[in-house]
């Protein structure tokens, strides 16, 4: 069994594949501000990256991975009863190939809601937040601080 880390979080980050990661936290990270990592953030967080461990997955098993994270408990966090999860993309189909995907499914316990972009499995709600930053010359593929700003204004 992991251990959980005692902090409960506000939420559950899932960075889709085609959104940056994260810079790593280092000693000192939460007073360098140019260091782009969790801290940034104005709220209590865990981040998955996407790329770790949904390379390749269509937009479907992404979101069951996801799930599955969360329902089987496989994440070394205390969640706050009122903590979200969100899954952040630049894809602006996602949602939509994900629900035509798992419309091919026998047994697909996923309810989508795309008026209010999100997924629903029971009792495990997982928003779907879309990322509109663009690339900018010289940096990673998507500007970390947009990211982190897009976050924090969700929260406010």
């Amino acid at each position: 069994m992991t251990q959980k880390i005692s902090q409960p979080v506000d939420a559950v980050l899932f960075f889709d594949e085609c959104v940056s990661n994260l810079e790593d936290c280092t000693d000192g990270c939460r007073a360098n501000k140019n260091i782009l990592c969790k801290h940034r953030f104005s709220f209590r967080s865990h981040v998955i990256s996407g790329r770790d461990i949904s390379r390749g997955l269509s937009d479907f098993r992404v979101l069951l991975r996801f799930i599955h994270l969360i329902r089987r408990n496989k994440l070394p966090i205390t969640i706050s009863p009122s903590a979200e999860f969100i899954l952040v993309t630049r894809d602006k189909r996602f949602l939509r190939s994900a629900a035509k995907q798992a419309k091919t499914k026998e047994r697909c316990l996923l309810d989508f809601d795309p008026e209010h972009k999100r997924v629903s499995w029971g009792d495990t709600t997982i928003s779907i937040l879309l990322i509109r930053c663009k690339n900018t010359p010289g940096s990673v593929p998507v500007d970390l601080r947009c990211i982190i700003r897009e976050l924090n204004e969700h929260f406010r």
